[in-house]
């Protein structure tokens, strides 16, 4: 009896060891050969909170836009138009952190939006959690994945 609840409290921390690096890989810079990410530039000055911003790294441009109340403990969503890509696009995900303090994970993916109103845009609903601290100063990683392409931008955010 002893060996088996040994057996089960290992596997319950080699499967928690999986979940935990298969959250972090997104982030890392080098992810299944793709290789080092690209950085992407804003265009003029960005401000995600009052306008959409937009992104590039070469001829691929990002636009980038909440829509609703951007508030902690309440839904928003977060837009993403993505141009002149060349390869496939593979995955687009938004990381949110606190620059000094653990919130949790807050990673999300955003899915492609085939409606005609909003037709090339990807999309996520999002809520954050309110810091018991009160602190606002948060961080979106926002990432592209190609096929052979890794494309990262850090926004930093000032969300109540």
């Amino acid at each position: 009896m002893r060996l088996v609840v040994q057996s089960a409290v290992v596997a319950f921390f080699v499967i928690a060891i999986i979940v935990l690096v298969r959250l972090y890989l997104p982030f890392s810079d080098n992810i299944k050969g793709v290789g080092v990410a690209i950085p992407l530039t804003a265009v003029g000055k960005c401000n995600l909170l009052q306008s959409s911003c937009i992104f590039t790294a070469g001829n691929e441009g990002i636009e980038i836009k909440f829509s609703g109340d951007v508030r902690t403990m309440q839904p928003f969503k977060l837009l993403a138009k993505l141009n002149n890509f060349d390869e496939r696009i593979t995955e687009v995900v938004a990381d949110f952190s606190m620059q000094s303090m653990k919130m949790g994970f807050n990673y999300f993916r955003l899915a492609q939006n085939k409606s005609a109103d909003v037709t090339g845009y990807w999309q996520t609903s999002i809520l954050l959690p309110v810091c018991v601290s009160k602190q606002t100063d948060w961080l979106m990683h926002f990432v592209v994945k190609t096929e052979n392409r890794t494309y990262k931008v850090a926004i930093p955010l000032t969300i109540k």
